[in-house]
């Protein structure tokens, strides 16, 4: 995976966040999300680790989302190809 990425699960629905745009998100953005930064880097950073052994091929990409005790967990996720064009 050439470009670093996360899917961050929001009530707002699927928010693609690329490693570029880490630094630009602002304080109000990230109340929107329901994440503090710190926990989004965290969770950035969990899912560069699970990426590192993945292929391109195996199409997965790595989200995040709140579990019900209010942490957030990162998990790969499969996806299409055809879908995602």
């Amino acid at each position: 995976m050439s470009t670093k990425m996360l899917d961050l699960d929001t009530e707002r629905g699927d928010i693609e966040i690329r490693e570029d745009e880490l630094p630009t998100i602002t304080e109000a953005e990230l109340i929107e999300l329901g994440i503090s930064r710190e926990t989004l880097h965290d969770c950035f950073a969990e899912g560069v680790r699970l990426m590192q052994s993945i292929n391109a091929w195996e199409r997965v990409r790595p989200c995040a989302a709140p579990r019900l005790d209010g942490e957030w967990e990162v998990r790969l996720v499969r996806y299409s190809e055809l879908l995602d064009a």
